[in-house]
């Protein structure tokens, strides 16, 4: 009885079209998801270049005018 209900209820327009949005917006969540995933990555990833790069010309700058020592100093707290 259950069984005869729910096959009938499979073949209805309302239950396929109903499965379909649902497997349509599914799959086009995941890709913006994932869209958006590497967009924010990239600019993480490009951000700790930036900052990388600063640090490194601080510390140039340190090395030639104090030595290594101040180097160390600085960097290690």
């Amino acid at each position: 009885m259950l069984s005869d209900k729910l096959r009938r209820v499979r073949r209805t327009l309302t239950f396929r079209l109903t499965v379909w949005y649902a497997g349509i917006f599914t799959v086009s969540s995941l890709l913006a998801f994932f869209f958006f995933y590497l967009q924010i990555a990239s600019i993480l990833r490009e951000r700790t270049d930036e900052d990388l790069s600063d640090d490194i010309g601080e510390f140039s700058a340190l090395l030639a005018e104090k030595g290594i020592e101040e180097v160390k100093r600085t960097m290690i707290p």
